[in-house]
Formats: C-alpha cells, structure tokens, sequence
C-alpha cells in the first residue's frame, strides 16, 4: 500500500467515526462496518494492489 491508499483508508475510517459521533450512533460499529467495506471493495478501488501477496 502506497501513502495514498494509507491516507484514503485513515480518511475513510476516522471520517465514519466522526459522522457517526455527530448523528448519535454507535462510533465503533460504525468504524467496523468500513473496514468490512473496504476489505471486501478494497482491491476494486485500489486497482488489485494487494493481489501480489495472496
């Protein structure tokens, strides 16, 4: 993983966690949720990088 998909990932899951904080929901499921997200959808959208170790 590149700086880039680190910063998007760290984006995505801190960004969750302060929306779910501002409309009262649970911050942790929220943060579950997008990891589960992004490990399911996560080679689509970084381009297969993670292919090479499997």
């Amino acid at each position: 993983m590149g700086p880039l998909e680190i910063g998007f990932s760290i984006l995505l899951f801190y960004g969750s966690l302060l929306i779910a904080e501002a409309i009262h929901v649970s911050g942790i499921i929220t943060v579950v949720v997008a990891g589960l997200t992004s490990g399911n959808y996560g080679a689509r959208i970084y381009g297969g990088c993670g292919e090479a170790f499997t």
